[in-house]
């Protein structure tokens, strides 16, 4: 037996739009949550930049949810130290 699903448009494109982007295309939509993205990179301890507070964290969690589908919580964000490191909790939770 063979079993069909059949996906409207919608979520052809919400499913498509989930697919995991690489690190570099993450570090691109990171540093587009702050106003002065010059030296944000992958290995860049986002923490100590001089932009970051709880305004921005938010805004990367609605980041990461929107372009991810993946909830990241305050805890996440914290135990995260580099930004390559919060990428990678982010895979983390896709694959499970």
């Amino acid at each position: 037996k063979t079993l069909t699903l059949e996906l409207s448009c919608a979520d052809k494109k919400r499913l498509s739009s989930y697919t995991m982007k690489s690190l570099d295309e993450f570090v691109e939509l990171f540093q587009e949550q702050f106003d002065d993205t010059e030296g944000i990179e992958a290995s860049t301890v986002f923490h100590d930049l001089d932009e970051y507070s709880s305004l921005v964290a938010l805004s990367i969690i609605a980041m990461i949810d929107e372009e991810f589908d993946v909830t990241v919580k305050g805890e996440d964000m914290q135990a995260a130290v580099t930004v390559e490191d919060l990428y990678n909790r982010v895979v983390e939770k896709l694959n499970n």
